[in-house]
């Protein structure tokens, strides 16, 4: 994903957690999360909004975990694929 890409979605996603968006704070994000797609980044955070309910910005592996399921998750997908 862009740095374009990401900005206007994070964007939206700090203004729902009444978190000042800085320069810092926006690079940190990204630096973490560049490797999404937008798409894959949008749906996680339109995921992240409905379904979390912790009233603090939510963290980098918050969203990596909305896009690629938490260990438990991933753990449970590898056993049954290699039965």
């Amino acid at each position: 994903m862009t740095a374009q890409e990401f900005y206007q979605p994070f964007t939206l996603l700090c203004l729902a957690y009444n978190r000042e968006l800085t320069d810092a704070l926006a690079e940190v994000y990204f630096m973490i999360l560049e490797d999404l797609t937008a798409q894959q980044f949008q749906s996680a955070i339109k995921e992240v909004l409905a379904t979390r309910k912790y009233t603090n910005l939510p963290m980098p592996a918050d969203i990596l975990e909305a896009v690629h399921g938490n260990s438990d998750e991933r753990a449970i997908i590898a056993l049954k694929q290699a039965e």
